[in-house]
């Protein structure tokens, strides 16, 4: 009842804010202009554009990743990939200060949290982990969390969540923060699609509407 809810809601505001999608040449040139100006205006304001990880061989490999682009980060298990991750989302909202609704289909929130905290603060994350605090952590700790409590991170723990659930999620997140910086979900392997049978099939289609709401949410 309540996804459906959302999608009654979603679809009555996508009728009162609807984006425009058809443009003649001109139109779209001046579309062109207008990004590119927002892009030499943030570079100059912050000294760099689009989502970044803070690790700047990384960043510069891959250069900018914008607004409305749907990006997948593939590795073997244990290489990295949630704190990437992670680091994405504290970029975006530490120094764009934009929202993020970050998803969690495999960590706990507390977890999740110590490892944001253990980046944020530069205090070991087994530490933070194991309770062993020495030579003022503590008040390291507590300081972080004090600086950093405001942060507009939206964190959602939900096991095996449906594409239905993301969406309701992004919704839910967009109607609090009004903007999205970016949504993560962590990770790609842990979504279901009900309506699909065949495994290849159901990560193909998961993989279309994440793009979708990549552009619907344009974040």
């Amino acid at each position: 009842i309540y996804l459906e809810a959302e999608n009654l809601f979603s679809t009555s505001s996508s009728t009162l804010e609807a984006k425009q999608t058809s443009f003649d040449f001109n139109q779209a040139l001046e579309k062109t202009l207008e990004r590119f100006e927002k892009k030499i205006a943030q570079k100059e304001d912050k000294g760099f554009i689009g989502v970044q990880f803070n690790i700047p061989h990384l960043d510069n490999l891959l250069g900018t990743i914008e607004k409305g682009h749907f990006c997948v980060i593939g590795g073997r298990p244990g290489s990295g990939k949630s704190t990437l991750a992670q680091m994405c989302a504290m970029q975006t909202a530490k120094r764009y200060n934009m929202p993020v609704l970050f998803i969690s289909a495999e960590m706990d929130t507390p977890t999740l949290t110590n490892r944001m905290i253990s980046a944020l603060g530069h205090i070991p994350y087994n530490n933070l982990h194991n309770g062993e605090i020495y030579d003022g952590m503590f008040e390291k700790l507590t300081g972080t969390i004090a600086q950093f409590r405001n942060l507009p991170i939206f964190i959602e723990e939900k096991q095996k969540p449906t594409i239905s659930e993301i969406q309701s999620y992004a919704r839910k997140a967009k109607r609090k923060y009004k903007a999205l910086g970016c949504i993560i979900v962590d990770y790609l392997g842990l979504i279901r699609d009900p309506s699909k049978k065949d495994r290849v099939q159901e990560v193909a289609s998961i993989s279309r509407d994440l793009k979708a709401m990549a552009k619907e949410f344009d974040c």
